[in-house]
């Protein structure tokens, strides 16, 4: 118990240390340096964590689908003839509202260079 390492530690610990400014210098390196460690050992620990999740979720949802295909078949189904019908209802809008978009500019008179008169008796008063 003479020679503890530990115990002289503990008796420096709490002397004031006069202000030196390599020594304020060296400790915010070092506690820059330890946060960019923790940081590192973070992310390193989340990626070995995550690193067989996404092969275990497929392979969840291969078994999800292949019990379930029946729920999923008919659905498959419909959805391509609803897809062939919103594409054909899709056509006749596009064709609809070009002749439309054609009508209401002729009527409007929109792209017709319009006339213009000043009134310099006007703009005297």
């Amino acid at each position: 118990m003479k020679v503890d390492s530990a115990f002289e530690f503990e008796k420096r610990r709490n002397t004031p240390v006069r202000y030196d400014r390599d020594l304020v210098s060296a400790s915010l390196q070092a506690m820059e340096k330890v946060g960019d460690i923790t940081e590192a050992r973070d992310k390193r620990f989340y990626k070995a964590r995550m690193s067989g999740k996404k092969a275990a979720l497929k392979a969840a949802h291969k078994v999800e689908i292949e019990n379930n295909i029946n729920l999923i078949a008919p659905a498959v189904v419909r959805k391509t003839g609803e897809i062939n019908i919103a594409t054909q209802i899709e056509k006749t809008k596009t064709t609809t509202t070009k002749a439309s978009t054609k009508a209401s500019i002729s009527r409007k008179g929109i792209g017709k260079k319009k006339a213009t008169t000043t009134n310099y008796e006007a703009m005297e008063d």
